[in-house]
């Protein structure tokens, strides 16, 4: 199960970590592999993109690896450990796109959830789904109108940084950070151990390029410039996730950051988050905070125009699992159009 996890960051595949954190990374995917649902969590069909069916009954095993608590009107969205693409579940150890995109968008939709915080402990991971993640979660974020908070406790770097510019507001625990806005991809080059005990390994290819990058051989100076194109590449994407969900960095100010990672007070004078304080009180301010009245407003005069249709139903697509669709009166339109774009 170890090795398959690895292979996930294997061959040059680029990612979205803190570099400064590798024993921490390597005892995440460790804790992974060893517990005891590992063939569970890392079943090959387990791995799929969400649907209708994503969340369990409460009496399965597995749900609890997909928590959904609200509590005084306030979804936690728990973000750990190592972040992975196609992984639709959350544990201490990693925690998967899908899954932070499930739990979103069930919270968006769901009325009884009034805000929504992520609770961030995380050294970052993978490239592929965290973008795409982070992009649809913006798009819900701006349809469902509801407060989202991020609380970095203790830190939130790379991808986990990325994640929580989905936020309005980043709070740093003091002793927490931030950052890391960066993309990683490493070459081994084993030809002078080989060399060393007498082997060598020839390759018979079509294509002068099949091979470029193998461990057998030092990496040429035309095979690292195509690979640090594709990282520059990546790292741009990241750059204007940031300064775009920010606002308050623009694109050179990001960049200038080179991924380093930044303390509490750090973070706040440049502009990486807004708050610094310990997470308890962090998470009751965030609770006493009053809803925007204008979107109270709006849902009100969304629900009293629609009211004089009393068949329209709320779209079963955006109800919690479970609820039922009222009969006798209609949900606001942000919430059907909200949905019209979901099913689309």
């Amino acid at each position: 199960m170890l090795k398959l996890l690895a292979s996930r960051f294997a061959d040059f595949t680029p990612a979205l970590v803190n570099e400064q954190q590798n024993s921490v990374f390597d005892a995440n995917l460790n804790a992974l592999a060893a517990s005891e649902d590992s063939d569970k969590l890392l079943a090959a069909d387990a791995q799929v993109s969400a649907d209708s069916n994503f969340w369990l009954d409460a009496d399965n095993y597995m749900a609890r690896y997909r928590p959904y608590k609200v509590q005084n009107g306030m979804l936690l969205i728990p973000v750990a450990g190592v972040l992975l693409h196609n992984y639709p579940w959350a544990t201490p150890w990693a925690t998967g796109y899908t899954y932070l995109y499930e739990a979103f968008k069930r919270g968006a939709a769901d009325m009884d959830v009034k805000k929504i915080g992520f609770l961030i402990h995380s050294g970052g991971g993978e490239v592929a789904g965290c973008f795409e993640a982070v992009e649809k979660m913006i798009k819900l974020k701006e349809e469902c109108k509801k407060p989202v908070r991020a609380f970095a406790h203790e830190y939130a770097y790379s991808a986990a940084y990325a994640v929580a510019t989905v936020a309005d507001t980043i709070v740093v625990s003091r002793t927490g950070g931030v950052g890391s806005i960066g993309v990683v991809t490493s070459h081994v080059d084993y030809s002078k151990m080989l060399e060393d005990i007498g082997m060598k390994i020839t390759f018979i290819t079509f294509g002068k390029h099949k091979v470029d990058g193998n461990p057998y051989e030092a990496l040429s100076p035309e095979a690292k410039d195509r690979i640090q194109s594709r990282i520059n590449e990546l790292g741009e994407v990241f750059v204007a996730t940031v300064a775009k969900n920010r606002r308050k960095m623009d694109a050179k100010a990001v960049r200038d950051t080179e991924a380093l990672t930044y303390t509490a007070s750090e973070a706040i004078k440049i502009g990486l988050a807004d708050e610094v304080g310990p997470l308890d009180e962090a998470m009751a301010a965030f609770a006493a905070d009053p809803i925007s009245t204008e979107e109270e407003d709006e849902q009100m005069s969304n629900a009293t125009a629609t009211a004089r249709s009393p068949r329209s139903q709320t779209p079963s697509s955006c109800l919690a699992p479970g609820a039922s669709a009222p009969l006798a009166s209609s949900p606001p339109m942000s919430i059907i159009r909200r949905c019209s774009k979901t099913s689309a």
